[in-house]
């Protein structure tokens, strides 16, 4: 039995790309926009004439900084993949680090906003040592105890580089429960990334010659991590992105044929908003010529099937998000996934590209237990002294994290927001408890 939450189908569905793109759209929806920015170029602008217009010219600018930060993020992982396979330590490549490296190697480069790494709870300050070399370092507004709790408790450890995308380390899987058997599955079918250096062999008791450096999922595994992160975004006060829908169709895709889909070509129109008027947002998502499942290529043989799709989502508890994902990806471009629930409701391609109306109230409700849930992140640090700095830093942070919270110069004085911050702090719990209270009989 498949129940899609009733949240998801309350929102007003987005029909029109213009009204999308428009700066009118709250913000959000604008910004999400955006990370499909190289669907829309290539949709509109014709490559021969180059931009006709101020719109098409923003587009292009916006196509040709994704291009530049996906090339610089290639360089940048082959150098950690050096590092670490001369260190003998893994990592592997999550998410949207991944899809570049494996998926978006044809004219479509992905929007990147930093890199996931997965590493094995005993390797995470070899591997943070390595990256030092590499210029990466923790966020230093956060204090020692914070970041052992984000290393060691989650979601991960960020680390930053002048210049560069930030790093976040993790020890689980996004979207997985820790009791789930997915994290020794990967591990132990994790590859080598393709055109990366520094792979050598090295074994533990548990995996016998993995090659260490950067590695990646099994594709099968890729997908259904996919499937597990986009279900958690759906809950406030956490977002979604239609760019995880064209990860996971071209996953299926490459599977299904073995190659990298064909653009379609760009629309015909007089003026830009005339050719954004003839562009659905089903297209922005998968702005190719062919189906998603088309014909493989001559030889070509299937990295997975279905039948494993649906008994690895079993075994790692994800059935339920994989049925609503499926029957999404087949309502709005005909995946062929099967064995979908006939009474699975797909998502709202608009819920794709704007949070619900509720979402705002949702998300003051999360507080309180999100700020309990950190106060509870006490009990593992390893002493009194330390739980006793963690939880007064909760209360009055440091100046360096009062700078980074409310984007304060790095002379600039604090004593205002030593004062107003644990006030801010307070009012937000409050609010977040009313926001419970009006929303708990709605349930």
């Amino acid at each position: 039995m498949c129940r899609a939450s009733a949240s998801w189908h309350n929102t007003p569905s987005i029909r029109s790309p213009r009204r999308c793109y428009t700066p009118s759209v709250e913000r959000h929806s604008f910004d999400t926009l955006m990370e499909l920015a190289s669907s829309l170029y290539l949709r509109t602008v014709d490559a021969v004439p180059g931009p006709a217009n101020a719109g098409e010219q923003r587009l292009e600018a916006e196509f040709g900084s994704m291009l530049l930060s996906a090339d610089r993020s290639r360089q940048t992982l082959d150098r950690i993949g050096a590092v670490l396979g001369r260190k003998s330590v893994r990592a592997m490549a999550l998410k949207g680090t991944a899809h570049t490296l494996e998926l978006y190697t044809g004219p479509l480069p992905r929007h990147l906003s930093d890199l996931d790494l997965l590493v094995r709870a005993q390797d995470l300050w070899s591997v943070t040592a390595a990256l030092s070399e590499q210029g990466y370092e923790p966020e230093p507004w956060n204090g020692p105890e914070d970041v052992l709790l984000q290393a060691e408790e989650g979601p991960g450890l960020r680390l930053l580089a002048p210049g560069r995308l930030p790093i976040d380390l993790q020890t689980r899987l996004p979207g997985l429960r820790p009791d789930s058997p997915a994290l020794e599955e990967a591990w132990a079918a994790a590859r080598p990334c393709a055109g990366l250096d520094g792979l050598s062999a090295v074994s533990d008791r548990s995996e016998v010659a993995t090659p260490a450096g950067l590695l990646r999922l099994h594709p099968l595994h890729e997908l259904l991590v996919a499937v597990a992160h986009f279900c958690v975004h759906l809950k406030p006060p956490l977002t979604v992105s239609p760019k995880w829908m064209t990860d996971m169709l071209l996953m299926i895709h490459r599977n299904t044929t073995g190659r990298h889909p064909r653009i379609g070509p760009p629309v015909e129109g007089d003026t830009f908003e005339e050719k954004i008027a003839k562009i659905n947002l089903e297209e922005l998502v998968w702005p190719f010529a062919e189906p998603v499942s088309g014909s493989p290529e001559p030889g070509w043989e299937v990295e997975w099937t279905w039948s494993e799709f649906w008994e690895t989502a079993r075994r790692w508890g994800i059935v339920p998000q994989c049925q609503i994902v499926g029957a999404t990806l087949n309502a709005h471009w005909h995946a062929g996934v099967p064995d979908v629930p006939s009474d699975c409701q797909p998502i709202p391609i608009g819920r794709l590209f704007q949070s619900g109306p509720d979402h705002a109230v949702h998300s003051f409700a999360a507080l309180p237990s999100a700020y309990l849930a950190r106060i509870a992140r006490a009990r593992a640090l390893p002493n009194t002294r330390a739980r006793i700095r963690y939880l007064f830093s909760l209360a009055f942070p440091s100046a360096a994290s009062l700078r980074h919270r409310y984007g304060l110069p790095d002379n600039a004085s604090v004593a205002f927001y030593r004062l107003a911050h644990p006030v801010r702090t307070l009012w937000k719990i409050l609010r977040g408890i009313g926001s419970a209270l009006w929303i708990a009989p709605r349930r």
